[in-house]
Formats: C-alpha cells, structure tokens, sequence
C-alpha cells in the first residue's frame, strides 16, 4: 500500500495532476506495464533458449507468436509497449480499460509511458 501510495505521490508532482482519473491512469498503467516486463523477459528467454539449440531467426520469431508457450500469458503485439509507444489513443479505452479520457498532448503521453517505464513496477 505504501508503495502505490508512493507511486501516486511521485506521479501527482511530476504530472501535475491530483485526480482520481490521472490516479487510475496510473494504476492501470503500472500493472500494465509490470505484465508487459514480464512478458518481455520471459519472451527473450525464449528466444534464447530457441536460438541456442540452433533453430534460425526467423523461424524462432515465428514460433514465439504462440501464447501457448508462456507461463506468465501472452500479450499480442498491438497490447506491447513497443506498439503503443506511438499510438496513443489506444492507451485509455483499448489497453487500460478506462473509458475517460485524460486530455494529455502527444508529449506528455510520451513523459507518462517514459514515466511508467522508469519506475521500478
């Protein structure tokens, strides 16, 4: 509890926001983020694994499109962070399940995403 209390703190002073929609901007974010890394790490995992027994490039990343090899779920590529990190009008609505808009520009989406991925989730 601390530590999401923390995270709002830290997040209110940076953004300049106060509100329970900026609030759970956040904490949607941070969970979305947290199974992103997770993701990630169990991706390249993979990939290691695959590439040293000797199957090729492309045909690991072929096979690393199938979610029934990952213990911690899959996530398709229009949800990963790489994806949106352009894209974001799907962040709200698509990916976070929030139907109220936060009304930030371009550039402080880009400092909100930079934000949540600085943050030890």
């Amino acid at each position: 509890m601390v530590r999401k209390e923390a995270l709002y703190q830290k997040a209110a002073e940076r953004f300049g926001r106060n509100d329970d929609v900026f609030f759970l901007y956040v904490q949607k974010g941070s969970e979305w983020m947290k199974r992103v890394k997770e993701f990630e790490r169990e991706r390249a995992l993979l990939r290691m694994d695959y590439l040293v027994r000797g199957i090729c490039e492309r045909e690991v990343d072929g096979l690393l499109d199938d979610p029934s090899l990952y213990k911690c779920g899959y996530i398709p590529k229009e949800f990963r962070f790489s994806f949106l990190d352009c894209r974001f009008s799907l962040l709200g609505e698509v990916v976070f399940g929030i139907t109220e808009e936060l009304y930030f520009t371009e550039e402080q989406w880009r400092q909100f995403l930079l934000f949540l991925q600085e943050e030890d989730i």
